[in-house]
């Protein structure tokens, strides 16, 4: 077992540094490929088999560490290297500005620097996050959770979840500095993770309980996201709140918004 660790690990550097030739010479997604490859496959790879090697380790040991400690080890490891790769994310982001600049110096590095930021980093992370969401959903369906809590606390957490998704549509409504294409994107993953969630519950028959909380608090986080898409721009009132929200910009956040959905 031991020896498959080491030369998966050797095979997954060497591959990098075989990759390394290739640099600035193919692009995916805007991206350089191999930087892309680097940051999105191998990065994660190591990822995974520094906790795996870890636990592998521990195993033997796992009765006499016990759970606490176990999950302590565990979570300083996965802590540790989501600090390293947030560092290998912002290699990738510069070393791209920095391939582009040298094969064309009068390249504008900002345009390349708004696409990510407006379109492939902020998609990938709601899509991410209501993966996440519904994810967990589907695994308190199958595992439920065994609380004992009042029915008021299981009807209080209700509106939370509502409220969730009145903050989480207000967040992607104000990162819409591009074209209507990207609200009508993430109304879409909206109505797809709530239809997934009504399918949960009529071929799995979820109970009204504080068992199934995550469930249900999800649920009414989607719900709201999704009345929020059908209704929101079209109240005027709720459109000036926002706008008095972001008085203090010189521009107006409005005027921001107007010029990129309203160019003419």
């Amino acid at each position: 077992m031991i020896q498959l660790f080491f030369l998966s690990l050797i095979f997954i550097l060497s591959s990098g540094l075989f990759l390394y030739r290739y640099t600035g010479k193919k692009r995916f997604l805007k991206f350089d490929l191999v930087q892309f490859i680097y940051a999105f496959i191998i990065a994660p790879l190591v990822f995974v088999w520094t906790k795996t090697f870890v636990y592998y380790l521990l195993q033997s040991e796992a009765h006499l560490l016990g759970q606490t400690n176990l999950f302590i080890i565990d979570t300083a490891v996965s802590l540790l290297g989501l600090f390293v790769y947030s560092f290998v994310i912002i290699h990738f982001i510069t070393k791209n500005f920095e391939i582009r600049r040298y094969r064309d110096p009068l390249y504008d590095v900002f345009q390349l620097s708004e696409v990510i930021h407006l379109w492939i980093s902020h998609l990938g992370l709601y899509f991410f996050a209501l993966l996440v969401a519904t994810v967990l959903s589907l695994l308190n369906v199958y595992f439920p959770l065994d609380v004992e809590l009042s029915r008021v606390w299981f009807l209080a957490l209700l509106p939370a979840g509502g409220l969730s998704g009145g903050v989480l549509f207000i967040a992607v409504w104000l990162s819409n500095f591009t074209k209507s294409k990207f609200m009508k994107i993430n109304r879409l993953m909206f109505a797809f993770h709530f239809f997934a969630h009504l399918a949960m519950y009529f071929l799995l028959s979820i109970e009204f309980n504080m068992r199934f909380i995550t469930y249900w608090f999800f649920f009414s986080c989607f719900l709201t996201t999704n009345i929020l898409s059908i209704f929101f721009e079209k109240s005027q009132r709720l459109m000036l709140i926002i706008d008095r929200w972001h008085h203090k910009h010189p521009d107006g956040w409005s005027g921001i918004h107007k010029k990129f959905n309203n160019p003419d």
